[in-house]
This record gives C-alpha cells, sequence and structure tokens, in this order.
C-alpha cells in the first residue's frame, strides 16, 4: 500500500504525490544514493530512462542534501 501521504519534491523543488508521478500504466521507482556525484547511480537512472518498454512512467528518487 502507498501511504496517502507520499510526496517526494522534483529538480525544481516543486512538491510531487505519488497520483502525480504515476502513469496510466503504473510507475517505477528506483531510489538512488544520489544523481549528482555516484556514478553507479547515474548509471542506473540512464538505464531507467533507456527501459520504458512497459509504458510506465519512470522516477528516480535520490537524496540530495542542501550543502
Amino acid at each position: 500500500n502507498i501511504p496517502k501521504a507520499f510526496a517526494v519534491r522534483d529538480q525544481s523543488d516543486a512538491a510531487k504525490t505519488f497520483g502525480d508521478i504515476t502513469g496510466e500504466k503504473g510507475v517505477v521507482i528506483a531510489f538512488v544514493r544520489s544523481a549528482a556525484w555516484c556514478p553507479y547511480c547515474q548509471a542506473q537512472l540512464k538505464d531507467l530512462k533507456k527501459s520504458n518498454g512497459s509504458g510506465a512512467n519512470n522516477n528516480g528518487i535520490s537524496f540530495n542534501g542542501s550543502e
């Protein structure tokens, strides 16, 4: 079950709910350590972007804290 209060912020700091990131055919969420500096995470996100054969809305969620 998805919590009703599920919310994340996008790269523009806009709040997004689960409904906002879910596509017509579902959603794939990849949780990565950091899209800013982790080469492995960057590769995962590129692969996620390329593998959209299911038609689901692909999303990567990372923690990039403020400095």
